[in-house]
């Protein structure tokens, strides 16, 4: 794993009119190689003509409604070995600033921008089964949280498994993200200032995934005519860091197989299309705009202050994605628009001759997203 990151604020003091100002850009990128190993009876999910249906439960033990302990004949052992090679990069920038233009009146404003881009060009694992296997069990009554497996057969034997699945799966995934404003505050009078602004922010986001175009379960012949993996292309895997039972068990050779038969040509029985359930985008734009005045007056003796406005917020979406229609995949595209407008007002009248006893009144309306 590779991680690289940068980051360069840069800020402004200004002059007397114009305030502070900053600019910021921010850079991130990560760089992953991932292995993963398993061994599992795939046989108790698989569903269909085999797989549960042929399993022959010859013992078992129920406790507290599950089954805690069983042992089992003509169960499908699974060893599975996943290479992923994937990157993740993300650009920041942002600007902010504000000036002066009089005593009375102030203009602030700012904008940013990011992009996050993750590719996963290569997620590929290679799985080899041993189909109805004898003995398997499994054992959850000395410690829930350290069961107890045997797999009918050694882990660790490298004969007589059937290479059964060649699972190819590459994903890339992009987010984009715009936001501006534009603020202004005019002192209109010692008791009552006018605030207000306009709003924009753009979001973007879509998802592309390729598989094999054909079934990945089916898998070439070794040199010999058969699907059996030979020794020499079987891998020992191991636990690291923790122990367990197993603590190794043979996987498939990721590189001699991938080698062997060439499965990133692109060309073949390993030719890619896109995976139309992943494949979907979204687009959303927000624009929106607020009206605020404060003010501070007296009734008498009692000191009342606080603030009343209004926020109009308007919000375009488009998401398009593959349907199903009459049995064939098309692109559809579903567009939705709606509109709040958002009033709001706070009231405090302060008792005298305390002033920390205050009564206070808010009433506003808000709103979140569907």
């Amino acid at each position: 794993m590779t991680r690289t990151a940068w980051a360069s604020p840069v800020r402004c003091s200004g002059g007397r009119r114009t305030g502070p100002s900053s600019a910021s850009t921010l850079y991130s990128k990560i760089d992953a190689t991932r292995d993963e190993h398993y061994i599992e009876a795939n046989g108790l999910s698989a569903s269909g003509t085999t797989g549960k249906r042929q399993i022959i439960v010859k013992d078992g033990v129920v406790q507290n409604n599950a089954l805690v302990y069983a042992s089992m004949d003509d169960v499908d052992i699974r060893a599975e070995n996943r290479h992923d090679e994937w990157a993740t990069e993300f650009y920041q920038f942002s600007l902010d600033g504000k000036h002066e233009f009089s005593d009375t009146f102030t203009l602030s404003g700012k904008i940013g921008t990011s992009q996050s881009d993750h590719s996963n060009p290569i997620q590929t694992t290679i799985m080899m089964d041993k189909l109805n296997v004898d003995g398997y069990s499994y054992d959850y009554r000395g410690n829930p949280n350290k069961p107890v497996f045997n797999y009918g057969v050694s882990p660790t034997d490298p004969t007589g498994w059937t290479l059964s699945t060649i699972r190819m799966r590459e994903n890339y995934v992009t987010n984009d993200f715009d936001t501006a404003d534009l603020n202004f505050s005019w002192l209109f009078s010692p008791n009552f200032t006018l605030e207000g602004g306009i709003q924009a922010k753009d979001y973007g986001f879509d998802s592309i995934e390729r598989r094999r175009t054909a079934t990945e379960t089916i898998v070439p012949n070794f040199p010999d005519g058969t699907k059996i993996v030979p020794v020499d292309m079987v891998d020992l895997a191991s636990l690291k860091g923790m122990s367990g039972n197993p603590g190794s068990w043979v996987v498939a050779d990721f590189n001699k197989i991938a080698d062997l038969f060439d499965i990133f040509s692109g060309n073949g029985t390993f030719a890619l299309s896109n995976y139309a359930p992943s494949d979907y985008s979204v687009e959303e734009e927000d624009r929106g705009a607020w009206l605020m005045g404060k003010f501070a007056f007296d009734i008498g003796s009692v000191p009342v202050s606080g603030d009343a406005g209004v926020r109009y917020v308007k919000t375009k979406q488009s998401s398009t994605g593959i349907a199903t229609a009459s049995g064939q995949p098309v692109q559809a595209t579903v567009n939705r628009n709606y509109s709040d407008t958002l009033p709001s007002l706070n009231l405090v009248c302060r008792a005298q001759p305390r002033p920390a006893a205050a009564l206070r009144r808010r009433q506003g309306d808000v709103a979140s997203g569907p």
